[in-house]
């Protein structure tokens, strides 16, 4: 019968969240390279990535946190004016919504 060759990647995990010392840039650090959400280069919006929920709303403060890509696995957040999150406060990720960057090549590469 037919074959067809596969590969399986586990979903990317966050190594590490960091804030900067005036606590205005979250530094999102994941193990591998993500889809970025499928966001688009112009899209900004924090809700694309994150659930509307009470770390949300303490991200975002009484403007919305802007969200944007630095790399394929390194997603900066802007806190929005009058942010009230500090460090242990807790960001959910929404399901299904980042996922493994597989290049073509890698995706060959790994599966033999």
């Amino acid at each position: 019968g037919a074959q067809a060759p596969f590969g399986f990647w586990a979903p990317p995990v966050i190594l590490s969240i960091t804030m900067d010392n005036l606590g205005l840039l979250l530094t999102v650090r994941f193990d591998h390279e993500t889809n970025r959400a499928d966001m688009g280069i112009e899209s900004q919006s924090c809700s694309d990535v994150f659930v509307s929920d009470a770390g949300f709303a303490r991200m975002s403060g009484i403007t919305n946190a802007k969200c944007f890509w630095v790399s394929n696995s390194v997603l900066s957040i802007q806190v929005g004016v009058g942010a009230t999150i500090v460090p242990g406060d807790a960001l959910t990720l929404k399901g299904d919504t980042i996922s493994t960057h597989a290049h073509p090549t890698e995706a060959r590469r790994r599966s033999k």
